[in-house]
């Protein structure tokens, strides 16, 4: 159940009148709601939340204000849904096989930041999560040690950033160099 107020500035505080019956009154406009659904559950004997209490600001400038929350929100709203497409246009042409590189090129962020969201995306964890395990698993059978930690943190790191490049990169030029020798 949503409770009406009316606000108005007296030039020291701010006086609330709730459409239920009831007056309260607060410095910043942030502490009304709360004391508004006290004086409603005073008045009425029923509980709401202060998300429930719509304050009708008497104030210049308050209309255009509320206009300018709500566009806030529609934006944010866009931003988010931009935000989810740039995630997965990069990962589909990652798996196309595009650099991180021409990726960023491409849609318009720094190469960071594409790398960025490739590390958030699922597939790519999964893809080196399933690296990191493989390597594990392969040096602990190799060696048969189980105390082998810092080789094994090493040679996933290298692994890793071999499933990243996937042929292309560092390791590219250092074929290059070495085919040219």
């Amino acid at each position: 159940m949503t409770t009406k107020a009316r606000v108005e500035w007296d030039g020291h505080r701010w006086v609330a009148v709730l459409d239920a019956g009831g007056v309260t009154q607060a410095r910043q406009l942030a502490q009304l709601p709360a004391r508004l659904a006290e004086v409603h559950e005073l008045m009425t004997g029923e509980a709401i939340s202060v998300v429930d209490v719509e304050l009708d600001i008497d104030f210049t400038g308050a209309v255009e204000a509320k206009v300018l929350e709500e566009e806030r929100a529609e934006l944010a709203t866009r931003q988010q849904a931009l935000a989810e497409q740039t995630q997965q246009i990069v990962e589909q042409q990652r798996e196309a096989g595009a650099s991180v590189r021409d990726i960023a090129w491409m849609v318009g962020v720094s190469h960071q930041r594409v790398q960025q969201l490739l590390a958030e995306s699922p597939v790519y964890r999964k893809l080196t999560d399933d690296v990191k395990r493989k390597v594990a698993r392969s040096f602990v059978l190799e060696k048969g040690r189980s105390d082998a930690a810092p080789a094994v943190a090493k040679s996933t790191r290298a692994a890793v950033k071999t499933s990243k490049t996937s042929g292309r990169g560092k390791s590219t030029k250092s074929r290059r160099v070495s085919a040219d020798r």
